[in-house]
């Protein structure tokens, strides 16, 4: 079976580049993202691209190799780096990108360790019970003959162990079976950070290790009261999260303290955010930028890579820039969108940086670089003494991350302190009330 998945050219390695082996991709990055604006950040999308590229494929190879037992291997199409299109685990070179070789044998080794979970699970909420089941493929020469399990859960830094236990199993070589099952009783928290599951498969002086990150968010988050939707939402998340809706007619009586959230923009609004008025735009049709799956790969196109450069060039996503900005609070990130994101991302499209004239999202999506399109998830601006928040993210209520996440974004907006860098523009203006007058929806995929 052959998996790829391109991550963007990365200029950090464009010294390597002599004699007869030109940087061809590099130099299309290059010129694409100095049309943009974008060129100081090329290091750093080179970074964050390869992040999303080794958590895209270690789970999309783990779990391939565990939902198909008698699977052995995977074969890497292609295992380095090829000009356009940088899907190896190795650059152009043969030498390291990301991930050395010692960790990805814990993905795709002779004998690996694997687990029950997909994607969109990664996220856990306190107090709850989480339960986990490991898988054991061992195609080793010899195999194991009688092996056991060892595994802990805990905070990032291993300093805090919430749980750990054994698992003894009969052994079953050259094949994929499930080994066994164990569940942890989180504990309550106040907010969120990741966790670590380790295991280690022993047997004599053999070992073999795997790892994977969860994120652990509070299951009590009480939203602020102060918060209104303005209108009757149609179109996004805001339909059903169960906010108190304000009318038109008693906009103005009714907003004076309250955190405005609405799919559209009026004139009356405006006023509203013009006297000091704080607005979160949940965006829809209009604003945002869609694009359809490339090799009939629907499912979370707007989180992962591209599986291949084909065209339409323009199509798909290279990973994100996360800031470290007060309006996300204390939510957990790295400077990107790990898996913590991915249920507020995957079936969402990016807003059009470009529509809306910002320079400096909050969470910033990576276009492909042929074209390096400004994109983004969270921007913020001013307008007159009020504030305007734009996101395209799927804040839906019922899901743990999100919730928290709205929280957080409320909490800044009420502290009448807060001064965005960014002004809007009397064109973006004008765009905003041309397109609150459409609503036209944004349907998940699939």
């Amino acid at each position: 079976m052959d998996r790829w998945w391109s991550s963007y050219p990365d200029v950090r390695i464009k010294n390597k580049y002599k004699g007869a082996i030109r940087p061809y991709a590099i130099e299309f990055a290059e010129k694409a993202a100095k049309k943009n604006g974008m060129a100081s950040l090329l290091p750093v999308i080179a970074e964050n691209s390869q992040n999303l590229q080794y958590i895209e494929a270690r789970t999309k190879l783990e779990n391939c190799r565990r939902d198909n037992r008698k699977l052995a291997g995977i074969s890497h199409f292609t295992a380095t780096d090829f000009s356009f299109s940088p899907q190896g685990i190795l650059d152009e070179f043969y030498e390291k990108k990301l991930i050395d070789a010692e960790t990805w044998r814990q993905t795709m080794g002779d004998t690996v360790i694997l687990l029950n979970k997909n994607f969109d699970d990664r996220v856990i909420t306190s107090e709850e019970t989480f339960s986990f089941s490991f898988f054991v493929s061992d195609f080793s020469h010899p195999p194991l003959k009688s092996p056991f399990i060892k595994w802990e859960l805990s905070d990032e830094e291993g300093k805090k162990i919430y749980n750990a236990g054994f698992l003894r199993f009969r052994h079953r070589p050259f094949i994929t079976f499930q080994a066994g099952k164990a569940e942890v009783k989180l504990p309550d928290v106040s907010h969120p950070e990741q966790l670590i599951l380790k295991a280690e498969l022993r047997e004599g002086n053999r070992l073999f290790k795997n790892q994977w990150s969860f994120w652990l968010f509070p299951s009590k988050v009480l939203l602020p009261e102060n918060m209104r939707i303005y209108c009757k939402a149609k179109y996004t998340w805001l339909r059903k999260s169960g906010i108190s809706v304000i009318q038109k007619n008693n906009l103005e009586p009714e907003s004076s303290d309250k955190i405005i959230l609405t799919e559209a923009v009026d004139k009356d609004l405006l006023e509203i955010i013009r006297k000091g008025g704080r607005v979160i735009l949940c965006a829809s049709e209009g604003l945002v930028r869609p694009f359809p799956p490339k090799l009939g790969l629907n499912e979370g196109r707007y989180f992962f890579l591209p599986p291949a450069n084909y065209p339409p060039f323009e199509d798909g996503n290279s990973g994100t820039i996360i800031l470290s900005h007060p309006l996300l609070g204390d939510f957990p990130h790295k400077g990107f969108a790990d898996l913590q994101f991915y249920r507020m991302i995957a079936e969402f499209p990016p807003l059009d940086l470009l529509v809306l004239g910002c320079k400096r999202p909050v969470i910033r999506s990576i276009s492909t670089y042929y074209i390096s399109h400004p994109l983004g998830y969270l921007v913020e601006f001013g307008y007159g003494k009020g504030m305007l928040i734009i996101t395209s993210l799927n804040l839906d209520q019922r899901l743990p991350e999100a919730r928290y996440l709205l929280f957080q974004m409320v909490d800044y907006l009420s502290n009448l302190e807060v001064k965005p860098l960014e002004r809007i523009s009397g064109r973006v203006i004008d765009f905003l009330l041309e397109t609150g007058k459409i609503r036209y929806p944004v349907r998940p995929s699939g």
